[in-house]
């Protein structure tokens, strides 16, 4: 019984040691929390680790850096195939593709006396990985 009871647990603890542990997911939540890790930071700094904005403007005395990123995906799972040529009763098979989807965001930092005192974001993709 002694002996069943050890291979019982030897097996419950390399099944345990076989789950996987979950990829962390980008969320939004996340890029706000990204975004807050800015604020008091200079401009220099922002250059550095995201390069050059879209825009980088003045209104008055406060400094707007505008920064966007956007991609366009195939959403389906269409395929082609396409039979040899001249092979009697060519034949080719195309299933359209369901739709491109477009994720996009956009990032506005407001500069005061050169240092970031706010952002905001808007878009369908302004996500980030937990740090």
């Amino acid at each position: 019984m002694k002996k069943y009871l050890c291979m019982v647990s030897v097996c419950l603890v390399c099944l345990g040691g076989c789950q996987s542990t979950p990829e962390p997911q980008a969320t939004e939540e996340n890029y706000r929390i990204l975004l807050d890790g800015w604020l008091g930071q200079d401009k220099a700094s922002l250059y550095q680790v995201w390069g050059v904005p879209m825009n980088d403007y003045w209104k008055g005395t406060t400094n707007y850096i505008l920064y966007t990123k956007s991609s366009v995906e195939d959403a389906s799972e269409g395929a082609t195939i396409e039979r040899m040529p001249r092979i009697a009763r060519e034949i080719s098979f195309y299933e359209k593709p369901q739709g491109l989807v477009t994720r996009s965001c956009t990032t506005l930092f407001k500069l005061q006396d050169g240092v970031i005192v706010s952002w905001k974001f808007e878009g369908n993709h302004c996500v980030a990985l937990p740090e």
